[in-house]
């Protein structure tokens, strides 16, 4: 995640934001080179970049990747975290002030971008990471049409694995052919970055295959797993005879939601789920009680969902489509649901 606004210094006409670098970007990115490129060569020839995918896969390392390297090419963007900004209003304020501008704090989107100074020649880059669904709509659909007093290109990373949600209202023109998934890793780049994440804990051991397996190519997922078998190895030494080298076995965890390992927010929402059953996100009283914005809860809940830790089903309605309804999966075996 980006830190708080801290504007710093750098080479060229603008700023990056302070921020605190994932866990993620620790290590070279491993299977994004042909993403990063095509991001980059559309920001500098004038285009916008939407990223999208799955929680864990990579966006925000990607795009602090693309950050490096447009600073590199004198385009240093302005950084802004977009997390739980869902009034477009409050989102532009956070753009002004992060481009070094003043507007009055009373007047209205259309009326912050109008009393703009004309753009200067050499053109910003804007990066926004976790872009809400409702701000995105407002500023890149029904407000497009004023952005160019800011005179930007942008880099903007949308919530979840479907960007469908942000190119309503017409802001799909503004992304044209900047649309860009970030796929899950294939076989081969995750057992490269699980063999440098042991490496780098000074572990020798082969590469578990049902850890491969288990993550599905997801850099965040994969990650989390490494680091539970270095703590279960770590718990077990004194215990457990040691892998062996030869049997590429190891005595910890790969497979299977690890519950232990959910974020404060998943860990929250799973509280939530167990006191009330289930859930629809079409029902404001969950989100009400969470305190959070449609967009952040749907994209926790999609990320429990890919994990196992919550089942996801259609409720049939008397029209229109199907009301989809979460709740806590049973763990195998235990009787109890997951995470309990």
């Amino acid at each position: 995640m980006i830190s708080s606004v801290r504007l710093v210094p750098t080479p060229g006409t603008s700023t990056i934001e302070g921020s605190i670098p994932s866990e993620q970007e620790g290590l070279p990115l491993i299977g994004r080179t042909e993403l990063l490129d095509r991001a980059v060569n559309l920001v500098l020839v004038g285009g916008n970049v939407l990223l999208f995918g799955s929680d864990g896969c990579g966006r925000t390392a990607v795009l602090h990747e693309i950050v490096h390297r447009l600073a590199t090419e004198e385009r240093a963007p302005v950084l802004i975290d977009g997390s739980g900004v869902d009034e477009p209003r409050r989102l532009v304020g956070l753009i002004v002030r992060a481009c070094g501008l003043t507007v009055p704090a009373d007047l209205d989107v259309p009326g912050m971008l109008g009393c703009l100074p004309a753009p200067a020649a050499a053109q910003r880059v804007i990066a926004i990471d976790d872009l809400e669904v409702s701000a995105g709509q407002e500023l890149f659909g029904r407000w497009h049409r004023h952005l160019w007093r800011l005179g930007a290109q942008w880099v903007v990373v949308g919530g979840g694995d479907d960007p469908t949600p942000y190119l309503d209202a017409g802001a799909d023109d503004w992304w044209e052919d900047g649309i860009l998934p970030v796929p899950a890793l294939g076989e081969a780049e995750a057992r490269e970055l699980v063999l440098r994440r042991l490496q780098a804990a000074g572990v020798g051991c082969p590469c578990p295959d049902q850890l491969i397996a288990a993550a599905r190519g997801n850099p965040r997922d994969l990650i989390r797993r490494v680091r539970s078998l270095l703590l279960s190895e770590m718990t077990s030494r004194a215990e457990v005879v040691p892998p062996s080298r030869t049997s590429g076995g190891w005595g910890g965890r790969t497979d299977g939601p690890l519950a232990d390992e959910l974020s404060d927010d998943e860990t929250r929402m799973v509280a939530v789920l167990r006191a009330c059953g289930s859930f629809s996100l079409a029902d404001r009283t969950v989100l009400d009680e969470l305190g959070w914005a449609y967009g952040k809860t749907h994209r926790i809940a999609n990320e429990l969902v890919r994990r196992g830790v919550l089942h996801r089903a259609g409720a049939p309605q008397d029209v229109g489509r199907p009301r989809v309804i979460y709740s806590l999966t049973a763990a195998p075996g235990s009787g109890r649901t997951a995470g309990g």
